[in-house]
């Protein structure tokens, strides 16, 4: 919606992953007193560079560890640098207990940093791959908060991942997104648990994590 003077202000966000090279065409409303016009305008994307205008966050730190273990990834015991490349990559991953019984979830928290600035009009996209290790047994559910400190920015959960690493992605929501106050004091909260925890060895499974991503 443009001012009092017909200009348009501020950036109008497009969903990077959406919207490929090539042409689109572009809806607009031009409305004075009574009378309105509409037109269809093309818009040629030409390249999308996500470190444009969009900020990149990764995971830079472990604030809370829990059970969590990097045995498959770099062995270093630090869980942040298996999951912070800029590009998925599988290959590296870390896991949880094995979860059952009493030992009915395991906690990790991981701090989420960027480099440069950012803006709350751009779109808030959260990133992350999660998976159990094996088919079977307990049923295990991923519990995701995004926070500001201490205060949940939003929450998301997924009652029944299965074997393979899945890809999921969260998006904010205006309300959301508008209050964040520190973007230098962003942390992603990842707790596996199961449902049904049945606590025979056999059927303990684990929770696992490969890749963590955050763009604004």
């Amino acid at each position: 919606t443009t001012n009092e003077f017909g200009w348009f202000e501020g950036k109008f966000p497009i969903d990077i992953p959406t919207f490929p090279r090539g042409e689109y065409l572009v809806l607009y409303t031009a409305k004075f007193q009574n009378n309105i016009v509409e037109n269809i305008k093309p818009l040629y994307v030409f390249e999308v560079k996500t470190d444009a205008n969009y900020r990149h966050f990764t995971p830079t730190a472990d604030i809370v560890k829990g059970f969590w273990n990097d045995n498959t990834g770099n062995q270093n015991d630090l869980m942040y640098d298996d999951l912070d490349e800029v590009n998925r990559d599988d290959s590296d991953y870390i896991h949880s207990r094995k979860i059952g019984g009493n030992q009915d979830n395991d906690t990790l928290q991981v701090k989420m940093s960027t480099y440069a600035g950012v803006t709350q009009d751009h779109a808030h996209q959260i990133f992350y791959t999660l998976r159990k290790d094996a088919p079977g047994g307990n049923t295990i559910e991923f519990i995701v908060t995004l926070l500001e400190g201490t205060r949940q920015i939003a929450q998301w959960s997924y009652p029944d991942v299965g074997i393979d690493f899945v890809l999921h992605n969260e998006s904010l929501t205006r309300e959301q997104a508008e209050s964040i106050t520190d973007y230098n004091n962003l942390s992603l909260e990842f707790v596996a648990q199961c449902t049904a925890c049945d606590e025979l060895q056999p059927n303990k499974r684990q929770g696992e994590i490969s890749w963590i991503h955050m763009v604004v």
